[in-house]
């Protein structure tokens, strides 16, 4: 008697976020259960961290980031974004569960690629004049 081999599932996008969204319910009541005694410490993370815990680029961070309750680090409006990773991930999977999975604007397609230029169709300015034998002629007899 052999063992069979295991069964390999594969899931598109929109199925392996359903699935997240069910482990986290039944797991967060476990967590916050084994948790609650411990005090929680805000630690905030930048953008890259985020996105790699959430599987998605930086790009789709920024677009998302007062969604994500991005807190503003500095002074002016080039201060540095940071992230309390609790709030951003509720926030993502409450964006998550709202959206329809039709919708063009999932998480691997954030980053939006640019629109390709059309060809040229040439310049209005004409050619300037060759001046000067710089070829020589194709009539002219080759020596031999």
């Amino acid at each position: 008697m052999s063992a069979a081999a295991p069964t390999r599932v594969v899931l598109n996008p929109a199925q392996r976020a359903e699935l997240a969204r069910d482990l986290a319910r039944e797991l967060a009541p476990l967590l916050a259960e084994l948790l609650g005694a411990a005090p929680r410490r805000s630690r905030l993370i930048d953008a890259a961290t985020l996105a790699g815990m959430l599987g998605v680029s930086r790009h789709a961070i920024y677009q998302h980031s007062r969604a994500l309750g991005a807190i503003r680090i500095g002074d002016g409006p080039r201060g540095r974004l940071r992230f309390d990773p609790d709030t951003a991930l509720e926030a993502w999977i409450h964006r998550s569960s709202r959206r329809n999975p039709q919708d063009p604007e999932t998480p691997a397609a954030a980053g939006k690629t640019r629109p390709r230029r059309r060809p040229s169709t040439g310049s209005k300015a004409g050619l300037l004049p060759i001046e000067g034998d710089l070829l020589p002629l194709a009539t002219e007899p080759r020596a031999g």
